[in-house]
């Protein structure tokens, strides 16, 4: 996999970072959530789910981040807002990111998988819960879409 920058990973799915220097999160032009997340945070559940879990929130450092991120979790929620995920891989791959500044370790990001879209299913001021799942997707107007065939089936 092709590693990018932060930037260009947003990009890819129509966000753009408010500030690419503390900012997790940001809302995409189709209104989606586009996130960058830990790889350590990401376990595969039984029924093919992706679970991204955050149980150290309340250690992450950058109070912008934290408190942008939060908003946007919320807004996922409020208003059922699907989830993109831009990966975030540490060179140490058993490093702790609670509690240190993100900016300052070594890291990679990659688009990892297309066809993963999360909902956010729990989102407290300590922890939040996403859950991924795959869907077809294909490219419609230039930007990437649910099949027609997974739009059906939400239904």
């Amino acid at each position: 996999m092709k590693t990018i920058t932060l930037t260009k990973g947003f990009a890819h799915y129509g966000a753009r970072l408010k500030n690419f220097r503390w900012a997790y999160s940001a809302r995409a032009d189709d209104g989606s959530l586009v996130l960058s997340c830990w790889q350590q945070y990401l376990t595969p559940l039984r029924n093919g789910l992706l679970r991204y879990e955050v149980n150290d929130f309340s250690l992450w450092t950058s109070k912008n981040g934290k408190s942008l991120l939060l908003e946007h979790l919320k807004q996922a929620v409020d208003s059922k807002l699907p989830v993109r995920m831009v990966l975030a891989t540490t060179v140490d791959r058993k490093a702790v990111v609670a509690g240190v500044d993100g900016s300052k370790i070594p890291k990679t990001f990659r688009l990892w998988r297309d066809d993963l879209i999360g909902k956010v299913v729990e989102v407290t001021s300590e922890r939040f819960i996403i859950d991924f799942r795959r869907v077809r997707v294909q490219l419609v107007g230039g930007g990437l879409e649910p099949s027609r065939k997974e739009t059906r089936q939400k239904q």
